[in-house]
């Protein structure tokens, strides 16, 4: 054989050699037969008088292997008095009979009994704990009102028999927060509070759980809203600008809380759009000219929601509401103004001709030259159009009972129209959405509509295509809170909340609601002005002031309520406070001015400048001008309509520059474009109908 040959022979056998030796160790490790100790199963027990249990025991190498064959593994136990144990690993928490079949009671031992298992001269033992038989285990905690996010609070337990405490029997007990997201609980009863929120704690021991004691994790008492660079909360912008917006929260104790969700509200977001790129950092983008507004809230059931009934706390029994939770938590409102001018399309229609017959045409013209752009045909009667904030989409409402009415949806990108053949809840002799447009929610997600004629109020839910109607006779009005979390009605027979259901919270007759748009509150107004609190449907202001259409507004002294009774302007400045909900916030009259007539109908300028009067009661026959108010200067102010008229309806710009009103002067109706700048009727045009409905959208 050559040498090569011999070389690799020798390496081959060698490669060989190496394989089985390795494979001969792993054999030999895996049938090692040497006992090296005894694993016990469970690590320990908890033992009621008389209870059997068990445990279960095995022999295992140095590898933690068990032996093939198991050698007899033999029992014992501290004190046999107490526990005893059969030769299978039985356990009796008193004395077996000689047959390991019944097990007599024994002594209660006054610490644990070491169970031991023994094999092969090694041994392996656990500790049992005997005790009474429990009837009742109760939790208690140091009574804080709630504990802070990340903060911690102690549990503990106390096991009873027949009123005697045996706690220092027991060796443990399981714990158990039955929400996993509002906080954590160790094996020792330490909760760390994680979301805000109520979880119950409970724990357990021999087959006894307690009563469940609440863990409370503190609500959100306030955000702050304001510009991340420079902590403004004003801004002016142009067109295409934009700026980031940061949240601060803080709970009720005044710690600070992170990882909540918010909703971000803004009054206009065809003129500022805010998107929220996480739950601190906000950023606001300027998209065409006008005035907005904008909120944060913490709204249920995204937010702070709350359960249901008393809770007990270890402070005492209470409702979750008392603490804080179940209501919109909301922020400092933000205001912005975007430069330019804004060019729109402007929807009118009315629901008769100046002969009294009915009219079906919607008609669009230019915001410039009053041109007229299309006409739409309507399947039915309007009474009422009213915008999304939007602008995808108005709802137009109808009632006037001779062809089959209904309420409409128009799509101003197509010019189409829809009639809503939703199903309709709460009364089955109803089957139609029928009535006046009083309110759309700002996310668009809610309508609510009012006829008068049948005493019914509608609650339309858009995206499910169905509607709540309740009995609710003579309602005039609506408005929702800013994050549409609720809605206030107004009527003849008294005023309504609307969160999941319509509930009614006073009978006294009133007039019209306006949210405040901070959202803590609304305003009714009447016979008397009321504010009710969102987080309680409470009265928490009063003036002893007689008030027809109402509106909020907010200028850059803070929030204002604008109202007309039959002679006269009246405004009152509101303080608001910081409390989300407030148990009083206070208002005072700013400014009186006399009104030439009764005005039906208010719009604002979006900055708050001024209130138009764009519609008056027929009484007042050829006003001949369009009422106004001047914001600042308190006082009454007029638009000279040229060739004269009386106003019937009207609306503005976004950017506050740009009025327009319908007018009916005998049997002629006209479109009037109004110069708010410089308070000027610039160009009419007559329209066949008489223009009692007009919306002005920004193209």
């Amino acid at each position: 054989m050559r040498l090569a040959d011999r070389v690799l022979s020798y390496l081959f056998a060698l490669a060989i050699a190496i394989a089985v030796g390795c494979g001969g160790n792993k054999a030999n490790s895996s049938s090692d037969q040497t006992a090296a100790r005894i694993n016990i199963t469970p690590s320990s027990l908890d033992l009621t008088e008389g209870s059997v249990s068990s445990i279960s025991a095995s022999v295992v190498n140095a590898s933690g292997t068990a032996l093939t064959t198991q050698p007899k593994i033999t029992y014992s136990t501290s004190d046999p008095s107490a526990v005893t144990v059969s030769s299978s690993g039985s356990i009796c928490a008193g004395v077996w009979d000689v047959n390991y079949v019944v097990c007599r009671t024994g002594t209660i031992p006054s610490s644990s009994v070491t169970i031991t298992a023994s094999a092969d001269s090694i041994s392996a033992s656990i500790p049992a704990s005997v005790h009474l038989k429990l009837d009742r285990i109760v939790l208690s905690a140091q009574g804080v009102p709630c504990v802070s996010q990340n903060e911690s609070l102690q549990f503990t337990a106390t096991a009873f028999n027949n009123g005697v405490d045996v706690t220092s029997a027991i060796g443990s007990f399981s714990w158990t927060l039955q929400d996993g997201t509002i906080g954590q609980i160790s094996s020792s009863g330490l909760a760390v509070a994680r979301t805000p929120g109520i979880s119950n704690v409970v724990a357990s021991a021999s087959n006894v759980t307690s009563a469940p004691l609440a863990f409370v994790v503190c609500p959100p008492a306030s955000i702050q809203l304001s510009e991340k660079s420079t902590g403004n909360t004003s801004f002016s912008f142009d067109k295409g600008d934009s700026t980031t917006l940061e949240t601060s929260i803080v709970d009720t104790q005044g710690k600070a809380i992170n990882g909540l969700s918010l909703n971000l509200s803004t009054s206009e977001p065809t003129v500022a759009r805010v998107n929220a790129s996480d739950v601190v950092n906000v950023t606001v983008s300027a998209l065409s000219a006008g005035a907005f507004t904008i909120v944060a809230s913490c709204t249920p059931k995204q937010c702070n929601n709350a359960p249901a009934g008393i809770i007990t706390t270890p402070s005492g029994e209470i409702t979750a509401q008392a603490l804080g939770f179940g209501y919109p938590i909301y922020s400092n409102l933000v205001k912005g103004t975007v430069a330019g001018t804004t060019t729109a399309s402007i929807y009118v229609t009315g629901d008769h001709y100046p002969d009294g017959h009915t009219n079906h045409q919607l008609r669009v013209y230019d915001s410039v030259t009053l041109h007229q752009q299309t006409s739409i045909t309507l399947p039915y009667v309007p009474n009422s159009m009213v915008f999304t904030r939007q602008g995808t989409k108005a709802i137009i409402g109808s009632s006037d009972g001779s062809d089959g009415d209904a309420i409409m949806t128009f799509d101003p990108s197509t010019n189409s129209v829809t009639v809503f053949s939703g199903v309709i809840n709460g009364d089955s002799s109803i089957s139609k959405v029928t009535g006046k447009i009083l309110a759309i929610a700002p996310d668009a997600s809610k309508v609510i509509v009012s006829n008068p004629s049948i005493d019914r109020v509608f609650v339309v839910d858009v995206s499910a295509s169905t509607a709540q109607v309740v009995i609710a006779p003579g309602i005039r009005s609506a408005a929702f809170s800013p994050d549409s979390f609720k809605a206030f009605l107004a009527g003849e027979s008294g005023v309504y909340e609307y969160v999941t259901s319509v509930h009614k919270v006073t009978s006294s007759a009133n007039s019209a609601v306006a949210y405040l748009p901070q959202g803590p509150a609304a305003y009714i107004s009447g016979g008397e002005l009321n504010a009710y609190s969102t987080c309680r449907s409470q009265a928490i202001d009063h003036q002893a002031v007689s008030l027809g259409p109402l509106i909020t507004i907010f200028p850059s002294g803070g929030p204002v309520l604008v109202g007309v009774n039959d002679t006269s302007w009246s405004a009152f400045s509101v303080e608001t406070g910081q409390s989300s909900c407030p148990n009083a916030i206070a208002s005072s009259v700013s400014g009186t001015a006399a009104a030439p007539c009764q005005i039906t109908q208010l719009v604002p300028v979006a900055n708050g400048s001024k209130v138009f009067g764009t519609a008056v009661d027929q009484s007042c026959g050829l006003l001949n001008s369009i009422p106004a108010y001047d914001v600042s200067a308190a006082a009454s102010t007029a638009i000279a309509l040229s060739p004269g008229g009386t106003p019937v309806a009207g609306d503005v710009t976004l950017d506050g520059t740009q009025l327009y009103e319908g007018v009916l002067n005998g049997d002629t109706a006209t479109l009037h474009y109004i110069d708010v700048s410089n308070s000027s009727d610039q160009l009419a045009v007559e329209v066949p109908f008489v223009p009692n409905i007009i919306a002005v959208l920004p193209k």
